[in-house]
């Protein structure tokens, strides 16, 4: 090997291992802690997260739970104790929507205290809210997509012959 090609070898060698530094100390992301998977020994389910707040919902059988991402590892609540089967977050309006085995709610979270039903005896399968309109969609086995104007409560239909909806997505 001819002394230039050395010199050459040990500057790829260097240059390499610098880029392979700088990658090592400026990482895309960073952890900032640990949240448990469940509480009570049930896992947890479904999760909604309030940038605002700097706030993570999770939702599992025995309840509805929060953490405070500056904090996070630890869980509080439940804010109440139901079986929370999937949340959706409004971040326009502040409101976290959740569905159990027999109704559609939400809370405030400037109020969570204080849930709010929506459908009391609906057996819904999915729930997506869509910002620009205000509206929430909920799906059950009943041959119709159920809507709710968000501010208002009103409720619509939306008629599916001979089907029913499921996995509600909104399209950004």
């Amino acid at each position: 090997m001819t002394t230039g090609a050395r010199y050459l070898a040990v500057g790829i060698l260097a240059a390499a291992s610098l880029g392979a530094g700088q990658r090592a100390e400026r990482p895309p992301y960073a952890v900032a802690g640990r949240v448990p998977d469940r509480v009570e020994g049930q896992m947890f389910r479904t999760f909604a997260c309030d940038p605002v707040a700097n706030r993570m919902y999770a939702g599992s059988d025995v309840g509805l739970f929060w953490i405070d991402l500056a904090e996070p590892t630890r869980i509080k609540g439940p804010l109440f104790r139901k079986d929370v089967r999937k949340l959706e977050f409004a971040e326009n309006l502040g409101r976290l929507f959740y569905f159990t085995d027999d109704e559609v709610g939400y809370i405030d979270v400037g109020e969570p205290e204080s849930p709010k039903r929506l459908g009391p005896g609906m057996r819904a399968l999915d729930l997506a809210y869509e910002p620009t309109r205000r509206e929430l969609y909920v799906a059950t086995r009943d041959p119709w997509l159920t809507v709710f104007q968000v501010p208002s409560g009103e409720r619509t239909r939306i008629d599916l012959p001979g089907w029913f909806a499921s996995s509600l997505e909104v399209a950004s």
